[in-house]
């Protein structure tokens, strides 16, 4: 079965549309993808296919694969917390100088 890829953008997604998934699957998107990366995946095929056909269900999103996505490449600067990159800190607690 042909089918046109879905177009994943993580950033786009909204707090209703992660919580309306973990609500459907009963866990947290942690546990969800620690447990499960495929079911994970599937869930963001779901909730973005939902946006244009509301009759798309999770039962769907499992039937397609990672040659039917097209994820949206992440600004790498805003990942870097999360992927071993530099950490973007704070600067040490104390009076602060306002900069003139």
């Amino acid at each position: 079965m042909t089918r046109a890829k879905v177009r994943i953008d993580q950033a786009s997604l909204t707090f209703a549309e992660l919580a309306d998934i973990e609500e459907e699957l009963g866990t947290s998107l942690s546990a969800l993808f620690e447990k499960s990366q495929a079911r994970g995946m599937a869930a963001l095929v779901w909730i973005t296919v939902r946006r244009t056909d509301p009759a798309f269900s999770f039962d769907d999103a499992l039937q397609y694969g990672p040659g039917d996505l097209d994820n949206v490449d992440a600004d790498p600067e805003a990942l870097a917390a999360n992927n071993g990159g530099a950490l973007h800190t704070s600067p040490a607690s104390g009076d602060s100088t306002p900069v003139t």
